[in-house]
């Protein structure tokens, strides 16, 4: 089956190599969609053989994320794609063989959760808004169906369109999203920028704000060296978000109190 993957990019030289060497071990086409860098992003983008095509799409003062994803997905299915993968770095166990059995299911939809690294590419943060956001899939691979759409917002585009068949996958991403101060900087005076009205869901992102910095919760990504002890780890991972998960959306009162807990 052809797998396609659709990427979104800006400034992301220090990341990059990672991201589109695993990629092209993984899927038959690569999609990018670049927001305006000046790094070297796009030339180095064009150095993969899999990266049939590159849209430059410059954001500044016009940032859309719901406009960009559904820009590339139309680029995606002109490819005629059974799959498509909208995905940043993939855990390295992860294998093509994984995902062509995911294919031949009979899923539709295929979730995977994000880890969120935090100032390091070893710890990853997982208090308040961020716990939800690593409990709860957030990347998605999905059959080319008609019905699949990307939410027409500003902020945090999300698939819809497929609500059955969906398996949550075990294997995790790596966001690497805010790894780095400058990107952050420039990601967060965006976000407020463009969503005035919920300046306080950004406070815990903002190195500027208090809140980025008191009740923090961090843990070390693991990712073991053997495979096979690997994938019992992820599992057991997997167990332990979906268990919080279901704690978060009862809404237990000794959970939700919690400062560092408190997803809002």
């Amino acid at each position: 089956m052809k797998l396609v993957a659709i990427l979104r990019v800006k400034n992301a030289m220090s990341v990059l190599r990672e991201c589109l060497e695993k990629l092209s071990s993984l899927v038959d086409e690569i999609i990018i969609l670049d927001n305006g860098s000046i790094d070297g992003t796009i030339e180095a983008c064009r150095e993969f053989n899999k990266v049939v095509k590159v849209i430059l799409q410059d954001d500044t003062d016009n940032f859309y994320d719901g406009r960009d994803r559904t820009i590339l997905l139309d680029a995606a299915k002109a490819r005629n794609p059974d799959w498509i993968l909208c995905i940043e770095v993939f855990e390295k166990h992860l294998t093509r063989d994984i995902l062509d059995k995911y294919m031949h299911s009979g899923y539709d939809r295929i979730s995977f959760r994000m880890c969120h690294f935090w100032l390091s590419r070893k710890y990853c943060r997982f208090d308040r808004n961020w716990l939800l956001s690593t409990v709860r899939p957030g990347r998605y691979m999905w059959r080319n169906l008609e019905s699949a759409y990307f939410e027409d917002i500003v902020i945090h585009s999300y698939l819809k369109g497929i609500d059955s068949k969906i398996y949550n996958s075990p294997f995790r991403i790596k966001h690497y999203g805010y790894i780095n101060k400058p990107d952050m900087n420039r990601k967060i005076a965006v976000y407020r920028h463009v969503d005035p009205a919920h300046q306080n869901k950004y406070n815990t992102s903002d190195l500027n704000h208090k809140d980025s910095q008191e009740h923090i919760l961090r843990y070390p990504f693991v990712e073991l060296n053997n495979r096979t002890a690997n994938y019992a780890y992820v599992l057991f991972y997997k167990f332990l978000c979906e268990t919080l998960l279901i704690a978060l959306r009862m809404k237990r009162k000794y959970l939700r109190k919690l400062k560092i807990f408190n997803t809002g």
